[in-house]
């Protein structure tokens, strides 16, 4: 299981910012160091999301391979809440949403540039 949770070094001890749940009270963890306002908030939670989408891919692949699938209509059922709750997030931040040529002009750019 992969769950990203910010959090604070100082004096030796990192501060998490929430307790992580379903983690057992020994895990093995990755630390990475920001220098402090490097980074936008914002954008720290939109790489702690692509992470867990990047986990729950390779949860999704290790049942595929155990043949424990789920019907179709539950992953759809489960997508249309994930897209749903991600377009509630952008509308909150105040960013615009992107209206269809806006839409086709950031893929063509991510396309040129490689996907992050």
């Amino acid at each position: 299981m992969l769950k990203t949770v910010e959090g604070m070094y100082q004096d030796g001890q990192i501060q998490l910012s929430e307790l992580p749940e379903g983690v057992s009270d020994r895990a093995q963890v990755l630390v990475t160091f920001l220098q402090p306002g490097s980074v936008d908030p914002v954008k720290i939670q939109q790489l702690i999301d692509q992470l867990e989408t990047i986990a729950g891919i390779q949860q999704g692949l290790e049942a595929v391979d155990a043949e424990q699938t789920r019907p179709l209509e539950e992953v759809e059922e489960s997508l249309g809440d994930r897209l749903r709750s991600l377009r509630s997030q952008i509308v909150a931040s105040g960013e615009p949403l992107l209206n269809q040529a806006a839409l086709a002009q950031e893929l063509a750019s991510l396309d040129t540039q490689g996907a992050p």
